[in-house]
């Protein structure tokens, strides 16, 4: 693993396919674990392997690049979590009447063709 790391780091970029052809599926399950959902696990792999790249400069020891890379998906994901759960609330505060009409009531509709005549 030193060397593929060693590899990457000088931009080999067939090293880098091989570095995530090797952690991709405990990358996945990582995330999907966090998530539960294999769209958002996805997404997250994608980010936690471009920043992978992006800094992976910063890696002083080869040997500890699995929790290095760990930690960066579980952060991912729990960032990702948390903006699902912050989605999920806002849209939960539409599904409360009084918070829809109160809404409602500040929009303006200014197209002629709406407004009964």
């Amino acid at each position: 693993m030193k060397k593929l790391i060693q590899k990457v780091k000088s931009g080999d970029e067939a090293a880098f396919q091989q570095l995530i052809d090797e952690t991709k599926s405990m990358t996945f399950y990582t995330a999907k674990g966090i998530l539960k959902n294999d769209q958002d696990a996805e997404e997250v792999v994608n980010f936690a392997y471009l920043h992978m790249y992006q800094k992976i400069d910063t890696l002083k020891n080869a040997e500890k690049f699995n929790s290095w890379f760990s930690k960066i998906v579980v952060n991912l994901s729990l960032n990702k979590l948390k903006q699902i759960q912050n989605r999920e609330f806002i849209f939960s505060q539409f599904e409360s009447d009084e918070y829809r009409e109160d809404y409602l009531e500040h929009i303006e509709d200014n197209n002629i063709n709406n407004n009964p005549q």
